[in-house]
């Protein structure tokens, strides 16, 4: 029982380390895209045009609930999905 616990809590410290560095190479991608959008917005607001920021974010959180759902509703739907 013992030689359990000891592999359960190695595996669980692996595991705790590949999260982490998930995580980390999640929110490095996320400031990217967070400074790429950024400076696309201050070039767009240069030319006069303004952003509706919080209108663009429920867009892309429609999408992202329709998403989900079809591909839960639809057995076959990752057939058709891109």
């Amino acid at each position: 029982m013992a030689d359990a616990g000891k592999l359960l809590k190695r595996e669980a410290s692996v595991f705790n380390g590949v999260v982490t560095e998930q995580l980390r190479l999640w929110r490095s991608k996320e400031t990217e895209a967070l400074r790429v959008i950024e400076a696309k917005r201050k070039e767009l607001e240069a030319q006069g045009v303004r952003l509706d920021m919080g209108f663009i974010s429920k867009l892309a959180k429609d999408e992202a609930s329709t998403r989900s759902r079809s591909k839960r509703s639809t057995p076959g739907s990752r057939i058709w999905q891109s």
